[in-house]
């Protein structure tokens, strides 16, 4: 059986839904065994909600339950009546689901995989971390086919070439207070951004912090000049609703918050972020324009970056000469809360002794992901900026390969029966 399917909101990109029609619906089929257990989790009790109503109802609902089942925020950038469409086409084209794998990534978010009959579904699932614990991202696809872990730098390089048509990616390993690159390919080239770009937001914000033009504990005004969507929920703010400094960096980063993000690129002012990323020794970077969810059209800049600059931005968190000692602290622990497991840590396990962040980026025909990941084995910064692809989710599939292939090069992968396939 070969199934299209439609997508879901993310928490931090929206996925336009495909309008297939299916020629018929499929037959039922008998309930298969359940190979896991749905968890005891606010995501875990959404990922049941979510089973019950393609097993038992053909993922029919009204709009009366979509509102209270998703976020504001989630509604936001998909209608109610959008998402019935999009649950009745999925349940009219799946059989019975069951449970095969979940991968949690914390109480309010996972990561499952279901089969329906010969295939698999990967389901994400996102949810508000006070209840009733409604859906902030929902995405259901096929599952990717396993596939051969690249041998070598070399196999790493060719599967980038036939992935994505233009890429660049920088891996480097910290030892001590030394930040070693590892491999690069085309990492000078500059390519578009997306929202990686609000790392250097949030530096230049941290810097204006210390020259004390920001206090963190102050409050941020939302103007209506400044909301942009898709991704983020300050655009749903009325004018002039005051919001705390830090919890408007927060948003910027955990969730990517467009609105967030203007309004601290109008605090610190963009010469000035352009300034800094100069002083810090980062030259093919530069912030052209605010943040309006779209590629930039005629007459307007754009934003651009190389993974050699980004990952000198990360490296420059860890040794402290990004900022203050404090302030340097703070922001790798912003990085932390990022909500997009799907790109960098996409094959990371679970484990108390694994720590990562990172900063995504996405716009049509980009899909980039910076950060750090921590394993007992020590430390990795990864830059990674794909453009062209025709799918994003085949570059967060790319990036999430290559990210495992970074870690295992460099001896970091925690370990090969631990970790995700």
């Amino acid at each position: 059986m070969r199934l299209r399917f439609a997508s879901l909101a993310l928490v931090l990109a929206l996925f336009t839904a495909c309008a297939h029609a299916p020629a018929a619906a499929p037959e039922a089929a008998a309930p298969a065994a359940p190979a896991a257990e749905v968890p005891s989790t606010p995501a875990g009790g959404r990922l049941a909600w979510f089973l019950a109503l393609m097993n038992e109802r053909h993922g029919a609902l009204d709009v009366a339950e979509v509102e209270a089942a998703f976020a504001p925020s989630f509604l936001a950038q998909v209608p109610p009546s959008q998402v019935v469409g999009i649950t009745k086409q999925i349940g009219r084209q799946v059989g019975t689901l069951a449970l095969q794998s979940v991968q949690e990534r914390s109480p309010e978010a996972l990561v499952a995989i279901v089969g329906a009959g010969d295939a698999k579904l990967q389901v994400t699932v996102a949810v508000e971390p006070q209840e009733p614990h409604r859906f902030v991202g929902l995405l259901v696809g096929p599952a990717r086919p396993e596939r051969a872990r690249p041998a070598s730098w070399e196999a790493v390089d060719a599967e980038l070439t036939a992935l994505a048509p233009r890429a660049n990616l920088l891996a480097a390993r910290i030892e001590g207070d030394r930040c070693e690159p590892v491999r690069e390919h085309a990492r000078d080239a500059a390519l578009g951004v997306g929202s990686t770009f609000k790392l250097y937001v949030l530096l230049a914000a941290a810097d204006a912090a210390a020259a004390g033009k920001l206090d963190w504990t102050a409050a941020l005004t939302v103007r209506d000049g400044w909301k942009s969507l898709p991704s983020g929920v300050m655009q749903n703010e009325p004018d002039g609703t005051a919001i705390p400094a830090e919890q408007v960096a927060r948003q910027m980063i955990s969730i990517s918050d467009n609105t967030a993000t203007n309004i601290l690129i109008d605090m610190a002012g963009m010469g000035e972020v352009n300034a800094l990323m100069r002083e810090l020794g980062m030259p093919n970077s530069t912030l052209g324009r605010k943040m309006k969810g779209r590629p930039a059209v005629e007459g307007e800049k754009e934003n651009f970056a190389t993974a050699n600059d980004y990952a000198a931005v990360v490296a420059a968190l860890f040794d402290g000469s990004a900022a203050s000692s404090a302030s340097c602290d703070a922001m790798i622990e912003m990085l932390t809360l990022q909500q997009n497991p799907r790109r960098i840590p996409r094959y990371l396990p679970e484990s108390d002794d694994i720590r990562w962040g990172t900063k995504t980026g996405s716009i049509k025909g980009v899909t980039n992901d910076v950060g750090f990941v921590e394993t007992p084995a020590g430390r990795i910064i990864i830059a990674a900026f794909c453009e062209d692809f025709p799918d994003q989710h085949d570059g967060e599939f790319a990036i999430g390969e290559l990210s495992r292939a970074a870690m295992h090069a460099c001896g970091l992968w925690p370990s090969d029966d631990a970790a995700a396939s």
